[in-house]
């Protein structure tokens, strides 16, 4: 064999043996798992016979593309305490203002879906319960999710707040434990204010102050069940884009912003259904608007509506009873023609 064929061979020999795997390892975590005393990837906790006894430590001993697989039972401040990072406790990274920190890119799982899998932060003075801040993961997925509770924050701890890009939140349940300190709680899920790429969606957001908040571009919230929001069920500015939802008796159904659209979602028994404020570029349409006590569309003044091809509870179109009718305020305007004359079939089955 000439030289030069020997040294591609031994070239691409070598590239496969040091490429890390596609699909990355998988590493587990139980409620009888033990974290050791420290933190490694080798070694360390994390195998099926071994497991970690908290998701932090599995995710510090994980690796990029790695899969978390989280066993049935309560993780968080186990004690009650409001101290985090004690034994078999979770704890963030320093200056997350978090009890649970995701820093990598990693897959994170139930073995035993939301219902059965709770990540506890209400006694804790932090923040959020749960911060993403690794691009290229995924929390939870439809079957596999995660009961994720609020914090012990004066006004509000959040339940999950995404700060990357590539993200996929799916398959949750946000819960509130009360009495939450300082009335509401803050948002069950929210990202930041910048242009990523994440999809929120198949959850299950109940009794938060605001179910979930998109903002920035790049944002998808999909499918998810909302209700009983203080404020807002969802709220979406940039150009994010919630479509597919079911949003009950909150005091706002959806509140829109900027070049956000709503589209296909079903928005029942609010006090308010669609709220726009100004300025305001995105479109509403083939949404369900009816049962909503004030208005099923409110246009706050200077914003403008382009909101066809909805049903409004009524073949006529919005109006009065059984039919939702549209408020608007000095300077704005809107547009609800054409309008549909039969309701959407608009599904957003939950897989906790």
């Amino acid at each position: 064999m000439p030289h030069h064929a020997i040294k591609i061979l031994l070239t691409v020999a070598v590239l496969f043996a040091v490429a890390p795997s596609v699909h990355g390892s998988t590493l587990y975590v139980a409620n009888n798992g033990l974290d050791g005393v420290l933190c490694l990837n080798v070694g360390g906790c994390g195998s099926k016979a071994f497991p970690c006894r908290s998701i932090t430590r599995a995710i510090c001993n994980a690796v990029a593309g790695d899969t978390i697989i989280v066993g049935p039972g309560r993780y968080g401040d186990l004690d009650g305490d409001g101290t985090p990072g004690e034994t078999g406790e979770e704890i963030g990274s320093p200056g997350c203002g978090c009890m649970l920190s995701v820093n990598k890119p990693v897959k994170l799982r139930s073995s035993e879906g939301a219902a059965a899998t709770v990540i506890d932060a209400h006694t804790v003075d932090v923040i959020q319960n749960v911060l993403i801040i690794a691009d290229g993961g995924a929390f939870g997925q439809p079957g596999q999710g995660f009961t994720v509770t609020n914090t012990a924050r004066l006004g509000g701890g959040a339940g999950i707040v995404i700060d990357s890009t590539n993200v996929k939140v799916r398959g949750n349940q946000l819960v509130v434990i009360p009495p939450p300190i300082g009335g509401f709680p803050g948002a069950g899920i929210a990202t930041v204010d910048a242009t990523q790429t994440i999809l929120i969606e198949a959850n299950q957001v109940i009794a938060w102050f605001s179910g979930i908040e998109a903002h920035g571009a790049g944002k998808t919230v999909s499918k998810n069940q909302v209700s009983l929001s203080g404020e807002q069920g969802i709220s979406a500015t940039g150009a994010s884009v919630v479509v597919g939802n079911v949003v009950t008796a909150s005091d706002r159904g959806i509140h829109l912003m900027g070049a956000a659209s709503a589209v296909g979602n079903a928005v029942y028994g609010n006090r308010e259904g669609i709220v726009v404020a100004g300025p305001f570029s995105g479109s509403i349409e083939k949404n369900n608007v009816f049962g909503n006590k004030d208005c099923g569309l409110a246009v706050i003044s200077g914003a403008s509506a382009l909101a066809a091809h909805n049903y409004w509870g009524a073949p006529t179109g919005p109006g009065s009873d059984p039919a939702d009718d549209v408020c608007t305020l000095p300077g704005s305007t809107f547009t609800v023609t054409p309008f549909a004359t039969h309701p959407f079939s608009v599904n957003a089955p939950i897989k906790p």
